[in-house]
């Protein structure tokens, strides 16, 4: 009978891991915020993993990606109750389907309810050969345009 019970809670356990599992995959997909394109003709294609780091401050961080010779993809911001060292395993998973050749996650920050919140950056890869003026831009997502109003007329410089 306590193998009965054992065998239970090894059977719960799994199932509650892979629900947890796919639960997480599920939420890095659905925050993701795609700012670029990772087929754009000055990027260098990634094919694999990308590199993972953590950092404490994004915004720190970012202007040397750039001057690293980097072009930010997208982003996702994550709130999870789950335990926070999977998080660098599931944002590699995520910047390897979106073609990142480097996934930059900030540290995460303990909220409320045992929730984590942390932001995860995905980056790819600038071919110096394609640039002819040394700048690349976007326009920017449709919501931005939408609050800047009809007569704004803006991009989003992208690298220099």
């Amino acid at each position: 009978m306590a193998s009965l019970g054992k065998s239970a809670l090894v059977i719960l356990a799994v199932l509650l891991s892979s629900a947890c599992t796919s639960m997480q995959t599920m939420y890095f997909g659905s925050s993701y915020q795609s700012i670029a394109s990772a087929n754009d003709p000055t990027l260098l294609p990634h094919g694999g993993a990308p590199t993972f780091e953590q950092t404490g401050d994004l915004v720190e961080k970012s202007p040397g990606m750039w001057n690293e010779g980097y072009a930010l993809l997208g982003y996702s911001q994550v709130v999870s109750p789950l335990l926070t060292s999977l998080a660098p395993d599931y944002s590699t998973k995520w910047g390897a389907e979106v073609g990142a050749a480097r996934v930059v996650m900030e540290t995460p920050r303990p909220g409320e309810s045992n929730l984590h919140y942390y932001l995860v950056t995905y980056w790819g890869r600038m071919d110096p050969s394609a640039f002819g003026l040394g700048a690349t831009f976007r326009d920017l997502p449709e919501e931005v345009l939408k609050l800047a109003g009809p007569e704004v007329n803006l991009v989003m410089i992208m690298s220099v």
